[in-house]
């Protein structure tokens, strides 16, 4: 048995390497290889991508990794070509306000490139960004959160904010790539001339799924790669790939992948805190300490048959279904303001 503190350090190396491990899924290669089918139009044409998917599915981490890797090589790429020294800028990322504005959004651009107290009117702002992309060659935009765009939420300014990325398209020849969770679809559709240089590509992140060999053996691997960093780090746990562990993970996370992050986040600190080594009903703990698929109720994965966890999974796929069906039907706040 571990000592307290060196458990405690242990838990926190652990936890960091959970929230760093990015898996190849087949869903994680095909993303990425929408997004760099992006790089062939870099300085000849202002064209778009959409990037959907809901909270947790791995966005930011895609998109993150994306940056990362291109950002170096297209400077490299541009200090070739240079003809006097400078420092290129190829790829800016930066969230959308909660409640963008033209001004706001400018400032959180130059920011993101590096430059520090962004200050200045709207127009001088917008000016300090023609500048940047004209003199640090900035080729491509990534924008996350764009479902902040949406009117009824942003507010009247939208349109102004939406005619900006328009311009600075048209005007530089920009790739622009806009991630968010399924709303920010609308966000952008709502404007007929940002949407048209929008449709040329779109990828929708999916959570993990059981409905067929593929798709089984897809998850497994997920899993794999954590199964090896408890091997990585000497401790003695479950095959996530188990049978029997498998499908009750797929249950108790819904199939998303931070869910399962934050799940394993409570198993390594509930487990290691006291001993060296992972059980099965250490999940189980884990789970009824917090629960983190809503329309299961009381049921617990892990502590229930295998012929329970396959009833219950049918069972959770059809509740799904009907909450998406019941969340679609609602009201728009616009149109319940005129049944109001």
């Amino acid at each position: 048995m571990r000592n307290k503190s060196t458990s405690t350090s242990l838990v926190m190396d652990i936890i960091d390497a959970i929230e760093k491990k990015v898996t190849q899924s087949n869903q994680f290669k095909d993303a990425m290889q929408a997004l760099e089918s992006m790089l062939v139009f870099v300085d000849r044409k202002s064209i778009g991508m959409l990037m959907l998917g809901d909270t947790g599915l791995g966005k930011s981490t895609l998109l993150d990794k994306f940056v990362n890797k291109h950002h170096h090589l297209l400077s490299e790429q541009i200090l070739k070509g240079a003809e006097y020294p400078i420092t290129p800028v190829p790829i800016i990322k930066f969230q959308m306000p909660e409640h963008p504005t033209v001004k706001c959004v400018c400032s959180d651009l130059l920011t993101a490139a590096g430059h520090t107290k962004p200050t200045g009117t709207e127009k001088e702002l917008v000016s300090r960004i023609d500048t940047l992309i004209r003199e640090q060659r900035v080729k491509i935009l990534v924008i996350d959160e764009c479902q902040h765009l949406l009117r009824e939420h942003a507010g009247k300014r939208t349109t102004d904010v939406l005619n900006f990325i328009k311009n600075r398209m048209n005007k530089h020849h920009l790739v622009v790539i806009v991630a968010g969770i399924p709303t920010a679809e609308a966000a952008v559709q709502e404007h007929a001339e940002l949407a048209e240089r929008f449709s040329y590509q779109s990828f929708r992140l999916l959570p993990f799924s059981l409905v067929d060999k593929e798709s089984l053996q897809n998850f497994g691997l997920f899993l794999k790669a954590f199964d090896q960093l408890f091997i990585d780090f000497e401790i003695s746990a479950p095959s996530l790939c188990d049978k029997n562990m498998l499908r009750p993970i797929f249950l108790a996370c819904g199939g998303s992948p931070r869910k399962f992050k934050y799940l394993l986040f409570k198993v390594v600190q509930r487990s290691l805190m006291s001993k060296g080594s992972i059980t099965k009903d250490d999940f189980a703990k884990a789970y009824a300490d917090k629960p983190y698929n809503d329309l299961l109720g009381s049921f617990n994965p892990f502590k229930s048959t295998s012929e329970k966890v396959i009833e219950k999974h049918e069972m959770w796929l059809t509740l799904k279904e009907q909450a998406t069906n019941e969340q679609h039907k609602k009201p728009t706040t616009k149109s319940r303001r005129k049944v109001a």
